[in-house]
């Protein structure tokens, strides 16, 4: 197994920066491999990966403190795209000069990101409800087969 999973993003990721557009788009990359990972994990290799309701429960923590931290994540997103509804230099590729596109689109997409938060926050809950069920569960060291 890898280094602690805060040492291994920190050597590429460190927390307090530095930032860049290129970092930021690589971190997204890589969210993305890793539910991919996860999707394999949890597919044809969940006999492996998740052979008990603990197993089934530690990847369920995993993604709830992941949705809550999206959830900071798209009210900042959707704070910045505001934002930039007031900057000067914001235009639109297909309506070039019309300032009021560029903002609408701006506030559209601030909107969007918005619902998008509020889904995460939905995801948050039932993923929090879906563990609270797993947490109750254990396993024998006996099959059940005498209806126990």
């Amino acid at each position: 197994m890898p280094d602690q999973p805060e040492t291994l993003v920190g050597q590429y990721w460190p927390r307090h920066g530095p930032y860049s557009p290129a970092r930021a788009e690589a971190a997204t990359s890589t969210v993305s491999e890793l539910v991919r990972y996860l999707n394999y994990a949890t597919g044809q290799g969940s006999r492996q990966a998740l052979r008990y309701a603990g197993d089934v429960y530690a990847v369920v923590g995993g993604l709830k403190a992941a949705a809550g931290g999206l959830e900071q994540t798209l009210r900042q997103l959707g704070a910045r795209t505001v934002a930039l509804r007031d900057d000067p230099t914001l235009g639109h590729c297909r309506r070039r000069g019309d300032r009021a596109a560029a903002r609408t689109e701006a506030a559209a997409g601030g909107e969007s990101l918005a619902a998008a938060r509020q889904a995460v926050v939905a995801l948050y809950d039932a993923l929090d409800a879906a563990q609270a069920h797993l947490a109750s569960l254990y396993h024998r060291e006996e099959s059940d087969d005498d209806g126990f």
